[in-house]
């Protein structure tokens, strides 16, 4: 766990290079499976080979963000899906959950500064605009929808580079 912590926190995230996004997201389902309510399932599929490059603790800060609205969505009972694999020349992360979902009107706002479903006090409105830019800022894309499990579904989408997959 401590290891996860380092790998996620990148104290190099300023610096630019390679990396891979997967192992990232591994990380990260690592940390939130270890703080689940007992009746919250994570179901994870990873595929932590493939190579991106960018800022790695920015595009894990975007991992957990996304995976963190999840976790609150379902509030102490339900199910969350994060799936991450290589298609092609792009690395697509999903993150799904059996939540109350996006009210089909919203599914723009989401990404707006300040937007935000939860109570006064419990968030700023923030993240989602956040993970959009950093996520663009890597030449990729990120959008919102409805999963089949009934709540949100995240799909985020990862440039690799040449498609070439990390050495294990």
């Amino acid at each position: 766990m401590t290891l996860d912590l380092l790998d996620l926190s990148r104290i190099d995230r300023a610096s630019s290079g390679d990396f891979a996004p997967g192992a990232g997201l591994l990380a990260c389902t690592r940390m939130f499976s270890a703080r689940m309510p007992p009746d919250v399932a994570l179901i994870s599929e990873i595929d932590s080979l493939a190579v991106a490059t960018g800022r790695a603790g920015d595009v894990n800060l975007v991992f957990m963000n996304v995976i963190d609205n999840a976790l609150r969505a379902v509030g102490a009972r339900g199910k969350i899906e994060v799936r991450g694999e290589a298609q092609g020349h792009v690395y697509v992360v999903t993150v799904a959950d059996s939540g109350s979902g996006i009210d089909p009107d919203a599914l723009d706002l989401v990404f707006e500064p300040f937007w935000t479903t939860r109570a006064s006090g419990e968030g700023t409105g923030l993240g989602l605009s956040i993970a959009r830019q950093i996520v663009e800022e890597h030449g990729g894309t990120i959008t919102a929808g409805h999963a089949t499990l009934g709540g949100a579904l995240f799909t985020i989408r990862l440039p690799l580079r040449n498609a070439q997959r990390a050495v294990a």
